[in-house]
């Protein structure tokens, strides 16, 4: 029998981080919630301004890295 680590590692999902300064700018931008943006940027959401959300926050990002990185 697999021991129950090896199980464990196989069925818990990755998680993903999302930029919190980013997630908090999207927020005040759009005045739509914390779980809602989450949702959004995940794909569970399929609306206009969801997809305004994931572009945003796509440009957010690189805009962040580009300065972090000069």
């Amino acid at each position: 029998f697999p021991s129950h680590d090896s199980i464990a590692k196989k069925t818990t999902a990755q998680k993903r981080q999302y930029n919190k300064l980013v997630v908090n700018r999207l927020i005040e931008k759009h005045g739509f919630s914390k779980m809602y943006i989450h949702q959004s940027l995940r794909g569970e959401r399929n609306s206009e301004s969801s997809e305004k959300i994931r572009k945003d926050y796509a440009l957010m990002c690189k805009e962040v890295n580009e300065v972090l990185n000069k």
